[in-house]
């Protein structure tokens, strides 16, 4: 797999997404008793730093941490010191998609902690990479709204001296529209970034396939994958 990727991700149990670290610990000893895992993600906080260290340290590409948690800190703290090298979420756009009772107010209060963190790590010579979450609730976004998110996270980061952003754009079907989208998604972010007084930082942009329903018919579900793809290919060669 490392072989195949330029970099890796690793997505958060349910559990640890909604701080309920006592029955991640509950799914550990059951995947232990099972033999198999039977959390549908990695529970970092409850592994701890020394753990997910040796996991980080085996490998020899990039590795991000994706979740889709409003209070992230206590997860940042763990991943940072464990070696992630890369952060996905935001106080939006980890808050509306999966949250109904948090306000927009406290997750991005607590979303600065691990801003501040990130741009403390910075400060000491360890550049991690921030990106917020591009596809929202993974349907039918208009590029206009997530590109809104997208920007404001990102500044909402520089702010706190993160460096690496990468802002992101999710798939909606119309080919034309997605490449318009990713690259004027680029141009906007440099554009508001140096607005505001920011011109150190590194940008990046990634596209994210269809993340919606999918046909239930085998080589229709093959085409939405497909048509993904060809978008990627088209989004790099322009």
């Amino acid at each position: 797999m490392q072989e195949e990727c330029d970099l890796l991700p690793s997505t958060i149990d349910a559990y640890t997404r909604l701080n309920r670290y006592e029955e991640a610990a509950v799914g550990i000893q059951k995947s232990i008793e099972a033999g198999t895992s039977k959390l549908n993600g990695l529970p970092v906080v409850n592994h701890g730093v020394a753990a997910c260290r040796r996991m980080t340290e085996a490998l020899e590409k990039p590795i991000q941490v994706r979740h889709g948690t409003p209070d992230a800190r206590l997860l940042a703290e763990i991943a940072m010191a464990s070696g992630f090298t890369s952060y996905e979420g935001g106080g939006i756009s980890y808050n509306i998609p999966y949250a109904k009772r948090v306000t927009l107010e406290k997750s991005i209060r607590d979303w600065q902690y691990c801003d501040r963190l990130m741009g403390m790590y910075e400060e000491h010579g360890i550049r991690i990479n921030r990106e917020p979450f591009g596809p929202l609730t993974g349907t039918l976004i208009p590029p206009f709204m997530s590109h809104a998110v997208a920007i404001i996270e990102g500044l909402l980061a520089l702010e706190q001296g993160v460096k690496s952003i990468t802002v992101g754009y999710g798939q909606v079907g119309c080919l034309t529209q997605d490449i318009a989208a990713i690259q004027s998604l680029r141009e906007l972010s440099h554009e508001y970034f140096q607005n505001y007084g920011f011109d150190d930082y590194e940008l990046s942009t990634v596209f994210h396939q269809w993340m919606g329903g999918f046909p239930e018919d085998e080589s229709k579900a093959f085409a939405v994958i497909s048509w993904g793809r060809g978008g990627r290919r088209d989004v790099r060669r322009h």
